[in-house]
Formats: C-alpha cells, sequence, structure tokens
C-alpha cells in the first residue's frame, strides 16, 4: 500500500515537473526579448513550427530582439507560407510588394495576398484591396473590385479597410454615397483606435453631418488623432487652439502642434509655420526660419511655397537678396495658377526687376490674376487702362 502511494507521489511529482518545465518553456518561447526565448522559438521554428516561423520572420523584419534582417524574415515567412499558413503567406506577399530580402515581384505579392486572402485573412484582403484600388502592371485598377475587398476585409474586423470603406461611403467614390454606412464603419474603425478614423469622426461632429453638431466632441475626437501621430488631425488641432472657442488663444498650444504638422509634411502646416515665422506671429520673428519652411515646400512643388520664397529672395528675407531668384520662383508658381504668384511675377515684368522690363507680359500675368479675383492685380490692370 505505501509503495503504491509513493509511485503515485512520484507520478504526481513527474506532471508537476513536466508543467512547470512547459510554463517556463512557453514564457521563455512567448519573450521577443530574451536570448534564450528566441533560441527557443528557432528551435520550434526549425522543427516545423508555423507560429514560431511567423514569429521569428516579424522579428527579422522588424529588427525586434535581434538584427534586422529581411532576407532572413523572407526564409521563415517562406517556411510558413509553403505550410499554407495565411498569416505566412500575407507577410511573403507583403515583402514580394516591397522588394524586402526579394527583388521586387508585384506578381508574387498578389499570387500570395490571394492565397492568404481565400482563407479570411483580413490583412490580405486589404492589401489586394489597395492592389486594385492603386493599379498597376499586375493588377488592372478596378476601383469596385477594391471596394470589395475592402468590405471583405472590414467585416473581419480590420480597421484600415474599415476606414477605407467609410471614405467612400462619404464621398460616394466609386460606390453609392451613404453618410450613415459612413459613420458606421468610422466608428467601427474608431474603436479599434486607427487615427484616421478617430480623426473623421470628429471632422463628422465638427461640421454637424450625419451627427449631432459637438465641438467639444470633434475636439477631443481630433486631439486623440493628432495625439497618435494623425497629421491631419495635428493641422486641425493647432487651427483649433488658433480660432475656436473654447480652446481659442492657446497659441503656444497652437505651435506646437503647428509644428508636428509641418515636421510631418502637410503643405498647409508648413505654410503657417512659414508665415507665423515671417511676421512674427504667436513666434518671435525668425526669417531664417521662415524661409526654411517656405523653401521645404516649394521643393515638394506647392505653387503658394514657391510664391513665398519668391517673396523671401526679392526682400531679402533669410536669404540674399537675389531679384533673378525671386523672379524664377514667381514663375514657378504662376505657371501653376496661383494666383499670388501671378500677380507678383507682373510686378516684376511692369517694373523691370530681375528681368527686362516687359508691360506687356506684365499685362498677360495681371490679367490672369484678376481673373481668380485677385484685387491687387485687378487695381494693377485699371491704371494700365484696362477697364
Amino acid at each position: 500500500m505505501a509503495k503504491e502511494e509513493n509511485k503515485s507521489n512520484k507520478k504526481f511529482i513527474y506532471i508537476v515537473i513536466w508543467v512547470i518545465i512547459l510554463i517556463v518553456f512557453c514564457f521563455l518561447a512567448s519573450s521577443e526579448k530574451n536570448p534564450i526565448g528566441f533560441q527557443v522559438k528557432k528551435i520550434l521554428a526549425e522543427n516545423g513550427n508555423v507560429d514560431a516561423q511567423n514569429l521569428l520572420g516579424y522579428m527579422y523584419a522588424t529588427g525586434n530582439g535581434v538584427e534586422k534582417d529581411y532576407v532572413e524574415a523572407f526564409k521563415w515567412y517562406s517556411k510558413s507560407a509553403e505550410k499554407g499558413n495565411s498569416k505566412g503567406q500575407n507577410a511573403l506577399g507583403v515583402m514580394y510588394n516591397n522588394g524586402y530580402g526579394v527583388e521586387k515581384n508585384p506578381a508574387k505579392a498578389f499570387e500570395y495576398y490571394k492565397k492568404s486572402a481565400e482563407q479570411g485573412n483580413d490583412l490580405a484582403q486589404s492589401n489586394i484591396g489597395d492592389m486594385y484600388n492603386e493599379g498597376d502592371d499586375v493588377v488592372k485598377q478596378d476601383k469596385k473590385e477594391a471596394i470589395k475587398w475592402y468590405k471583405k476585409a472590414a467585416e473581419n474586423g480590420n480597421a484600415q479597410a474599415q476606414y477605407c470603406l467609410a471614405y467612400r461611403y462619404c464621398l460616394g467614390e466609386d460606390i453609392e454615397k451613404n453618410p450613415t454606412e459612413a459613420l458606421n464603419w468610422y466608428e467601427k474603425s474608431a474603436k479599434q483606435g486607427f487615427p484616421p478614423s478617430i480623426y473623421e469622426l470628429g471632422v463628422l461632429y465638427y461640421k454637424g453631418e450625419v451627427v449631432k453638431q459637438d465641438k467639444k466632441k470633434a475636439f477631443e475626437l481630433i486631439k486623440k488623432a493628432a495625439s497618435e501621430g494623425e497629421e491631419r488631425a495635428q493641422y486641425d488641432l493647432a487651427m483649433m487652439y488658433y480660432y475656436e472657442d473654447p480652446v481659442k488663444g492657446k497659441k503656444q498650444e497652437s505651435v506646437k502642434w503647428l509644428k508636428k504638422a509641418a515636421e510631418a509634411g502637410v503643405d498647409l502646416a508648413q505654410h503657417n509655420l512659414g508665415r507665423m515665422y515671417l511676421l512674427g506671429e504667436c513666434v518671435n520673428s525668425d526669417y531664417d526660419e521662415s524661409f526654411k519652411w517656405f523653401w521645404i515646400l516649394a521643393q515638394k512643388g506647392n505653387p503658394s511655397g514657391q510664391n513665398s520664397v519668391g517673396v523671401m529672395y526679392k526682400n531679402g528675407f533669410g536669404v540674399n537678396k537675389n531679384l533673378e531668384e525671386a523672379v524664377k520662383w514667381f514663375k514657378k508658381s504662376a505657371e501653376q495658377s496661383d494666383p499670388l504668384g501671378q500677380k507678383n511675377l507682373a510686378d516684376m515684368y511692369y517694373n523691370g526687376e530681375g528681368v527686362k522690363q516687359d508691360k506687356k507680359e506684365a499685362f498677360k500675368w495681371y490679367k490672369k490674376s484678376a481673373e481668380q479675383g485677385n484685387e491687387d492685380a485687378k487695381e494693377a490692370l485699371e491704371k494700365m487702362g484696362e477697364k
């Protein structure tokens, strides 16, 4: 009887030990930064565990816990994909689509996205939607097909696809306009914390479209999206701090968010920040900083930025005065139909500044500017005898 009890106790102890080993093993395998955990995952991956293969692929692709290595990432995602794993197939599609660890191959990308999507993978479904939306040599642009795949992904809970679907319902772009459906999908996406959807929801509350206007709630949503890095929200938040009650007049907050949006590449933010530094509005006047932001904007081909660079060169603000350079930039702006650029170019021709005087050319550009409503250009035309 004692022997049997002793055997039973030993058996119980062995089971407990194995359970502890298993728990430790699983803990180590789940720890991305633990070097022992990495070795555990590698052993599992080498023995055919698709979850471990995907995790290794992710670690190598992102440099999470190991040195970033796209070739290694591609290898492990390939092993998972070969076993028919939808996550591995989608990840392999991403590698092919971007040329990560392998020669870029959109056809292969689409092939693997399709395999994954057909198994219900929402990321792959959304990626197929993107390919149809953008179109290329492999996949002919087809907006309706894009919407079909976005809808599949959205119904499977993909926040980005929900946003894409909502955006199209909102604008009636390649689908019948349906503000109620737009609101529905924005809300679903926003609940998952997707910043662009949080922002768009804020815009709806601000405008009072589909929902009852609530500027306080709009402010909260836009601020939340801005804090999550949504650059459009950062710009709008800056303007709300500048203009909107009850936060109106918080100039430092306005400048802070305007800088974030400008650094993220928002054209209007870059222009307004340049203007603030030029005029000393909300900030100390700084011509160098002003020129910097106008220059960044102009380099992107923005006509407003080009005109502003022309103004800086004409007056020697933040840069050595150079009338020829001013004419060059005014012309770039004017040729893109910017009314201020057209008016300023006309001034240069009229006065013979930085270019040979040519009143006929001046008249031409004043007229173009005036036709767009520029009052100064209209006045100049009247002085030239154009009624």
